[in-house]
């Protein structure tokens, strides 16, 4: 909103804003009813950072349950024991400034790890590596977009089709 004032045009920040909200209300509309899953974005893997900021409000908006981040509050750097202990049903990887290909390269940073395969996400095929840089760590109008992604892959008998390649992947290496 702030933008479209400097630049002399509230009236189309407005109608963006109501647009961008309007879709995010019906991604909590879609999700509203469906189980909570208990989410745990990574967005340094090391050293493992788990995403703060806006991204547990991402997820909660997408039907997930932040399990390690708090939103408003800055990303943190942890250990791979409190990942385990969290348990999380989905496991997002998604490092600052990388896109899918790029975060790909980077997992054997994570299955190599003592306890991988014993998450739950991971035993239930439910690990995402996210363009990381396009929808998720740059604040900006995309992050609407990731909130479609994330729902998407959360609860994707809700939605019709997967998110597209270059936006989300489930990691098939386990």
């Amino acid at each position: 909103m702030r933008v479209g004032a400097a630049a002399g045009c509230e009236d189309a920040a407005v109608e963006l804003v109501d647009g961008m909200k309007s879709r995010i209300d019906e991604v909590r509309s879609k999700t509203g009813q469906a189980k909570l899953k208990r989410v745990a974005c990574l967005e340094w893997l090391q050293p493992l950072i788990y995403a703060g900021h806006w991204v547990p409000e991402m997820i909660e908006a997408a039907g997930g349950v932040d399990c390690l981040g708090r939103a408003g509050r800055p990303s943190r750097r942890t250990d791979w024991d409190e990942v385990v202990a969290q348990d999380p049903d989905v496991l997002l990887v998604a490092p600052c400034g990388f896109d899918v290909d790029r975060g790909m390269d980077e997992m054997s940073l994570l299955t190599e790890l003592p306890g991988w395969s014993s998450l739950s996400a991971t035993q239930c095929g439910q690990v995402f590596v996210g363009n990381s840089n396009a929808y998720f760590t740059r604040s900006g109008p995309r992050l609407v977009d990731g909130v479609d992604i994330l729902a998407r892959a959360l609860h994707p008998d809700l939605f019709d089709g997967e998110p597209a390649a270059e936006a989300m992947v489930r990691y098939e290496g386990y």
